[in-house]
């Protein structure tokens, strides 16, 4: 007769182990930072982590070594107990720093990327002791899915470590643990570097000064080559910051001025970044939550803190403190944003416009966005790195949902921290669009500029009619084609005057000392280089095709989208050089040609397509000599006044600062400077008669 048992023990089979772990995480790179963490906790200051890909299987092998206090057999009794809380338990703290774990759970991790795992821990050396052990989990779903999972004891020699077991060998106490037969399928090299984003951002670095994380990714044959993790947010493409006064040194990383998208949305602008303030939080904000008797706030100056009532009856209170800072993003249209800061990088693995929230030092939330009821369209422009530590305190009940990547959304303390933070966010995304007011405004009036300007060069050219053998309706398409976007001729043609204007500087390679001088003293006198077109101011690649490639579209894009006056430089080799004539080409193909300078090396080498009744002097004797003279200084003063000219009307059309010109003073006759005993050079602007001079040094001889 069997004897009935009065109490029953649960047990935990294999299969619901694994599915514990897979359900903890929502990506693996989630898992492998939960392995970092524990050796957080164990005290660590220096972790490695290693990924060996076998391409060969498509799998991978993890190592994660950390030089913390390793593990005691107390300690290994308590780890294989499935929901341990170690801040609950006296004397199992094993650093100075508060706990990140809680749960008890973390260890599952591994479980999440593969069903078996190594661990080798010792702990340093005491009174000539050390406990030093290997241990081996592995869950076989053929024979023992229904059975208690078991942590067996192990030879150390048996571990399949790659990498990091010299290491380990060297350090006096830490934690190795390595995890083989990941599954990579459809994770690339991207994914991998974005590995090294995701440990750099779940844990902050204010909280952690010491801590270094070292990763390396590597093939199966290769070395690794182990470099730091870090993390440094895209501050220059920040628009608009705000902080809380624990980091205003944030403040000191973000530029002065950045580009965003114009009204328009055809090209950029370029605005001023701004600081805001954080608001100040009336309480009608937390009654319309139902939650006022739960929290105060205090009103000091640039902090966002007060106390949280857990029993609105009762006296006792927890303080809390939202520490950190939120930004606007400029932009974030990938290659505009990179223009602001070559840093951003926005993949399918890894979005830098979040609102990252840590508790404890760690990532808890990868982005609270979501949780703020945020629809505005520059609510997608927010990112931020945020510290509420409430959210965790050890004598509150535990809100963070079981995978620890959410919370309890009813919770006071959650709702608290939302309101706070959608109030500060608020104020950036209400700035942000009076930003974007302040520019349709602005567009309104830059385009009645450019209508402006339009008209009143078509009334010029149609003057010149009666000097000009052309049919009316020539020079007016030209005009059109030069200053509109489209063929206003064309049937149901929409066109608007263009309010962009560029130079183009057309010229051989062999005559870059000459052009040199052209675009070194516009760019003196004021102009910017994205102003001027000129291949020769960049090297980007010495492939002929490529450069061809390169040619074209800036060509296209210079043309098509700016009202361009082209400076043409025609020597010998410009007549003979296929890429002089693609952009001569292009030249004419605007039908712009008739507003052009001309600037000839010797007055054989001026293309017959070229206006034949525009005045040049030729620069270059039958020596080959190219030197300062009265003739060849008042060419290229007249010539780079009359560029500055057409640049300017683009500036007055947007309303920016003017470029200056050569002052041109009437320089005395040869008869005149001698009797007054003077010389001509005092009348010459000393920069561009430097230029000139240095340009007359290269070797000319090709040209005759």
């Amino acid at each position: 007769m069997s004897t009935r048992k009065d109490s029953l023990k649960f047990t935990m089979t294999s299969r619901a182990l694994k599915l514990l772990g897979q359900n903890l995480y929502a990506r693996p790179w989630s898992a492998v930072s939960e392995l970092v963490a524990n050796g957080i906790d164990a005290g660590a200051t220096t972790i490695y982590v290693s990924m060996t890909e076998d391409p060969a299987t498509n799998t991978g092998t993890l190592e994660v070594l950390d030089n913390g206090s390793g593990m005691t057999e107390e300690d290994l009794e308590h780890y294989v107990s499935i929901g341990f809380d170690k801040r609950a338990v006296t004397g199992t703290l094993k650093s100075s720093r508060a706990p990140m774990g809680r749960k008890g759970i973390g260890k599952l991790a591994a479980l999440y990327l593969s069903n078996e795992y190594y661990i080798h821990t010792k702990t340093a050396p005491k009174a000539g002791k050390q406990f030093d052990s290997s241990w081996h989990m592995q869950l076989d779903f053929m024979t023992d899915a229904d059975k208690e999972p078991t942590l067996r004891e192990i030879n150390a020699t048996t571990i399949p470590t790659i990498h990091l077991n010299e290491q380990f060998n060297k350090q006096d106490s830490g934690t190795l643990i390595t995890i083989p037969e990941i599954e990579l399928k459809g994770l690339g090299t991207q994914a991998f570097k974005s590995l090294a984003s995701r440990l750099a951002i779940h844990f902050l670095k204010d909280v952690l000064p010491d801590l270094k994380i070292y990763f390396s990714h590597q093939k199966i044959n290769e070395d690794p080559r182990f470099k730091e993790v870090e993390w440094h947010p895209a501050y220059g493409n920040f628009l608009l910051l705000s902080t809380t006064k624990s980091h205003t040194y944030v403040q000191d990383k973000i530029k002065r001025k950045v580009l965003i998208q114009s009204a328009s949305r055809k090209d950029s602008t370029t605005v001023e970044t701004s600081i805001t303030p954080t608001p100040s939080f009336p309480l009608n904000d937390f009654e319309n939550a139902d939650i006022a008797n739960h929290i105060s706030t205090s009103h000091n100056s640039n902090t966002i803190s007060g106390a949280y009532f857990p029993d609105p009856l009762s006296t006792q209170t927890y303080p809390y403190d939202l520490k950190g800072w939120l930004a606007l993003h400029a932009t974030i249209k990938t290659t505009l944003a990179q223009d602001n800061d070559s840093t951003f990088t926005k993949n399918q693995f890894f979005s830098p416009t979040q609102i990252r929230l840590y508790v404890r030092g760690k990532l808890a939330l990868e982005d609270l966005r979501p949780y703020l009821n945020l629809t505005e369209q520059y609510a997608n422009y927010l990112e931020g790195e945020l510290q509420f530590d409430l959210l965790d305190e050890d004598d509150l009940p535990d809100i963070a949902t079981t995978s620890r990547e959410s919370f309890d959304t009813e919770d006071p303390r959650f709702t608290t921290l939302c309101i706070l933070v959608r109030d500060w966010a608020q104020i950036l995304i209400n700035e942000r669009s009076r930003i974007a007011q302040r520019e349709k405004e602005r567009l309104v009036k830059i385009t009645a500029n450019a209508n402006n300007a339009y008209a009143k060069r078509l009334s010029q050219s149609i003057q010149k009619l009666s000097e000009s053998k052309k049919r009316p309706e020539e020079v007016i398409q030209e005009v059109h084609l030069g200053l509109t976007d489209n063929d206003p001729l064309e049937p149901d043609a929409h066109t608007a005057a263009k309010e962009e204007y560029r130079i183009f500087i057309s010229h051989s390679s062999s005559n870059k000392p000459i052009a040199d001088i052209i675009y070194d003293m516009l760019i003196e006198l004021g102009a910017l280089p994205e102003e001027i077109f000129y291949s020769s101011k960049d090297t980007v690649s010495t492939d002929k095709t490529k450069q061809f490639k390169m040619l074209e579209k800036q060509i296209r894009e210079t043309i098509t989208d700016a009202a361009t006056k082209i400076c043409y430089i025609t020597s010998k080799g410009f007549c003979s050089s296929v890429y002089c004539c693609f952009e001569g080409g292009a030249g004419w193909a605007t039908r712009a040609v008739s507003d052009y300078e001309l600037i000839t090396t010797t007055y054989a080498h001026k293309p017959d397509w070229l206006d034949a009744g525009l005045q040049t002097t030729s620069i270059i004797d039958q020596t080959g000599t190219f030197t300062l003279n009265r003739e060849t200084y008042m060419l290229f003063t007249q010539t780079i006044n009359r560029l500055v000219e057409h640049l300017n009307v683009g500036r007055r059309i947007k309303q920016e600062p003017l470029i200056n010109s050569i002052l041109e003073d009437k320089i005395p006759s040869d008869y005149k400077l001698r009797t007054r005993k003077e010389k001509i050079s005092d009348y010459y602007n000393p920069i561009l008669a430097d230029m000139i001079t240095h340009a007359g040094k290269s070797d000319h001889s090709a040209e005759v």
